[in-house]
């Protein structure tokens, strides 16, 4: 009994001593997330951003309204007022108090259905991966809504989303273009990503399995020292004796002879 305690305290120790350790690695942004958008793109009032992006659909206008995420368009040449003129490009930024840890098990979580919402948009990934970003590293991902105008009709989109760890949480970075414009966009959005400030070092936990192995073979060498010190040592096994012939049998062995 006392070996499997041991043994189990060890394997409890070893996992928790793993994690402490894992979690001790952080460090902090020291910075408000933040970022520049790449030239020719303008911050929107949030009213005006919301009526924009919102359009007739009411949920998606409130709740710009009542968030945190800033936006930057790309207008057009049209001329008139914005909320007449037309756009292509989206940046867009917004933070979330979410303990967002990059890592493959984050990136399944966050992209590994196949199918994300933007909004009550459904768009299709079409690429996902963790990748370095800032002091640690990020998801990215390569998704495709598809999206329909008066003026323009049925067109797809490529988005560009970045997710990363802040001081507060979790950021994130959409950047929208038309996808047969993808090329033309790529690099300066990449580049804006790799520019944006306030971007925490927080790596992802070391995984179950392997603090559980680590903590397994720790626990199975301790229950066996301590098995083996509380044995007790096997008696050793007395040898016969000799016995000594007497005068009498030595004198019948000469007669023998």
């Amino acid at each position: 009994m006392v070996p499997r305690i041991a043994g189990l305290l060890t394997f409890l120790a070893v996992v928790a001593a793993l994690n402490w350790w894992g979690g001790r690695r952080d460090r902090p942004a020291g910075a408000v997330f933040e970022l520049t958008p790449p030239t020719d793109f303008n911050e929107a009032q949030r009213d005006i951003a919301a009526a924009i992006v919102g359009g007739d659909d009411q949920k998606a206008v409130d709740a710009l309204m009542t968030g945190t995420s800033r936006v930057w368009f790309h207008w057009s040449a049209d001329d008139g007022d914005e909320h007449e003129a037309s756009y292509t490009e989206v940046v867009e930024a917004s933070e979330s108090d979410y303990p967002f840890r990059a890592g493959e098990d984050m990136k399944e979580t966050l992209f590994g259905k196949g199918v994300v919402e933007i909004g009550d948009v459904p768009a299709k990934v079409i690429e996902a991966r963790v990748v370095k970003l800032g002091p640690g590293e990020a998801v990215f991902a390569r998704l495709e809504v598809t999206i329909k105008s008066e003026k323009w009709g049925a067109q797809p989109l490529r988005v560009f989303r970045w997710v990363v760890p802040t001081d507060k949480g979790m950021g994130m970075i959409d950047a929208y273009c038309l996808a047969e414009e993808e090329n033309k966009y790529s690099a300066a959005f990449t580049r804006m990503a790799e520019g944006a400030r306030g971007i925490a070092y927080r790596p992802a936990r070391l995984h179950w399995t392997l603090t559980g192995a680590c903590g397994a073979i720790a626990g199975l060498i301790v229950a066996f020292g301590v098995s083996r010190l509380g044995a007790r040592p096997t008696p050793a096994t007395p040898s016969a004796p000799t016995r000594r012939r007497t005068d009498e049998e030595d004198d019948d062995v000469e007669a023998e002879r």
